[in-house]
């Protein structure tokens, strides 16, 4: 049987599964909460495998395995960095979330200052999470090419027509039970597979040590500028992504989102590792392979067919894991943010206008956030397939995101003298100081836009709030109110 045929098989039961499972969760989207949150109700197993499917997706798995080729075990740093933003959006915010009973982050900042302007961050907000679903897109696409054969539009279109499926009917129950059968599919991919054959193939990365001059096994040896790098652009950005917002509201309790999401961000950690084992390994038989090659062609040359179909499979599954978190993130944010504050501009409003963080019965709320996702979903298929590399896009977009919201955010939870004036000011300044240090420095990824975003929004955001009148008394006790609703629900799972 051709490696061809062995493939598509795969492909075929892998997709039918994912189908089948979006149909089942079609059943339990009864309303808004259901359909975007998976009904706050997930238990640790789920929330964890959810939060993990996330935030490991394509980059951490064949980028994780290409900077171990580059760096020995130093490279798991990027990995590392990811699993400890999803840790700390589940340890330090999951329950603030849940309490709030908020969708987006711009609903929290209106809840907290009180100013429906705060509003325009979730264009900024939409715009970046859409552009990571079409990168996980076209990076799925090349696995469809490696396993297939098939040109990247057809590849683009096949895996795009399952994501988006499953995406329309199931919403986050469907997200959450397929991430929890990619997760499965990722472990035994890396963990079970990949990592032990490997490691055997490279007796035991013998002679690791001489091809990374002595600093194969050095944890450090990347240097601490670059992991400090790492930290702020993946630990730190994490802390006000909406994907990991949404995901962090879905849990069932508190507690289960500070231990599933310890136990996520522990799994990254170990996930780090084994990628930039199995990257060092790939340098010691493959080295004359491009970084980005590794992880495909060691799961090609290191294990029979059907095994190496499920290697390809189990990255596949990182990417559509992050696609489908980020199509729904972006429609949620454009539903809830950005089309109602468009529409009072031109002096419309919205047959249904809640208020921040309102769960609202009815199917006819499930299907406007179905067409929501459709749309965002054939948008970023294609998208996907005429543009094959937006990262200098993703990463602007990244930087002005963290510049902006960063201080406002924690700013709201930790200072009670922050002012919606003031956090609207550091918005800007924000933004305009990373725009800056972007034209200024004309490279899209540098990490010095954020440092001096993050400065301007700090200083203008302490300055402004002193300058201007205290919050409302009413909006601040609406805003106190939510939050002793987390501290009455932890006394009563205590």
């Amino acid at each position: 049987m051709s490696p061809t045929i062995v493939n598509a098989g795969v492909i075929a039961a892998y997709f039918s599964l994912m189908v089948a499972i979006g149909w089942w969760g079609r059943r339990k989207a009864k309303g808004s909460a259901d359909f975007l949150l998976a009904g706050r109700s997930l238990g640790p197993v789920l929330y964890c495998s959810t939060m993990g499917a996330l935030v490991i997706g394509g980059g951490s798995t064949v980028g994780g395995v290409g900077y171990g080729y580059q760096h020995g075990l130093a490279g798991m740093w990027m990995v590392v960095a990811i699993g400890f933003g999803a840790a700390g959006v589940s340890l330090l915010l999951a329950g603030k979330i849940r309490a709030l009973r908020i969708y987006t982050i711009a609903e929290m900042l209106k809840l907290r200052y009180g100013v429906e302007e705060a509003g325009w961050s979730g264009l900024v907000m939409t715009a970046h999470v859409f552009l990571v679903s079409v990168t996980s897109t076209v990076a799925y696409a090349t696995v469809f090419h490696a396993l297939l054969g098939l040109d990247h539009t057809r590849s683009t279109l096949l895996g795009g027509a399952v994501v988006v499926l499953y995406c329309v009917l199931g919403g986050m129950w469907a997200i959450s039970l397929t991430d929890l059968v990619q997760f499965a599919m990722k472990t035994a991919a890396i963990f079970l597979l990949l990592l032990p054959a490997a490691l055997a193939a490279s007796h035991g990365l013998a002679g690791a040590q001489e091809k990374f001059h002595g600093q194969a096994f050095d944890p450090f040896a990347v240097g601490w500028r670059q992991i400090l790098t790492f930290f702020v652009l993946y630990t730190v950005g994490s802390l006000v992504s909406q994907d990991l917002w949404q995901r962090a509201a879905t849990a069932r309790s508190a507690s289960v989102a500070r231990w599933a999401g310890a136990v996520s961000g522990l799994y990254c950690v170990a996930y780090g590792v084994a990628v930039a084992l199995i990257g060092a390994a790939g340098a010691l038989l493959r080295p004359e392979l491009r970084p980005g090659q590794v992880y495909a062609e060691l799961a090609v040359s290191l294990l029979p067919p059907v095994l190496g179909a499920l290697v390809l499979a189990g990255a596949m599954a990182a990417m559509m894991s992050t696609a489908s978190g980020s199509i729904l993130a972006a429609a949620t944010v454009a539903r809830r943010d950005v089309v109602p504050l468009l529409a009072a501009l031109l002096g419309r409003s919205e047959p249904h206008r809640e208020k921040p963080g309102e769960d609202e019965p009815g199917r006819s709320e499930v299907r406007l956030d179905r067409a929501y996702v459709l749309a965002f979903g054939l948008a970023n298929v294609f998208v996907a397939c005429f543009i094959d590399n937006v990262l200098a896009a993703l990463s602007v977009g990244y930087a002005i995101v963290v510049s902006a919201l960063i201080v406002p955010v924690f700013g709201g939870f930790l200072w009670s003298r922050a002012t919606g004036a003031g956090a609207l000011a550091a918005m800007g300044a924000g933004s305009a100081g990373a725009v800056f240090e972007l034209l200024r420095t004309g490279d899209p990824e540098a990490i010095t836009p954020v440092y001096l975003g993050l400065a301007c929004s700090a200083v203008v955001f302490v300055a402004t709030s002193l300058a201007t009148a205290p919050t409302p008394a009413q909006v601040r006790a609406r805003w106190a109110a939510r939050l002793r609703s987390d501290l009455r629900a932890e006394q009563a799972e205590a």
